[in-house]
């Protein structure tokens, strides 16, 4: 959804409106009381303001592609109004800065472990059953999403330390 600002941004600048700061944990997860997010513009304000530095209104067309779920998982292209597009976003801030520091604090977990890992004695095997991917497959005009249950997909990786190397 951050790809439909009228600017190019990281959407970690975007959680940044909600929270004082994005490493810690009580803000990134509950939402600490810090007087520092009280003195920080909102996230509408900040969206709207963005929209309007780039001469867009409330009513003006913005297009964005967003998984959404009716039985199964689909990868949907979505036209809205600015205000619609910006209450859109508002409304998942909450589940966005805690599903970043939660796969920040894992990312992290696993860089330690991949450090210690005994030599060729212990591996590790990593799974993702999200179900919802989207990609590309060379020499192909198309992008393929995987969504509905005729489709089993399930990336796993596994990790193991050969000569001392990961």
């Amino acid at each position: 959804m951050v790809n439909a600002l009228p600017v190019t941004t990281d959407y970690k600048v975007v959680l940044a409106q909600l929270v004082c700061s994005l490493d810690n944990r009580d803000c990134m997860i509950l939402r600490c009381s810090s007087l520092h997010v009280l003195e920080k513009p909102t996230l509408r304000a900040y969206l709207f303001n963005m929209y309007e530095a780039a001469d867009m209104d409330d009513d003006d067309t913005v297009t964005y592609k967003q998984w959404t779920t009716s039985g199964q998982s689909k990868l949907q292209q979505i036209s809205d109004s600015v205000s619609d597009f910006i209450t859109s976003i508002c409304a998942m801030a909450d589940k966005a800065t805690s599903h970043q520091f939660i796969v920040k604090s894992q990312s992290s977990y696993l860089r330690q472990i991949k450090e210690y890992l005994p030599s060729e004695t212990e591996i590790i095997v990593l799974m993702d059953f999200a179900g919802n991917y989207s990609f590309y497959l060379p020499g192909c005009n198309t992008r393929f999403s995987l969504g509905n249950g005729a489709n089993n997909f399930t990336p796993v990786y596994c990790l193991e330390k050969r000569m001392g190397r990961t």
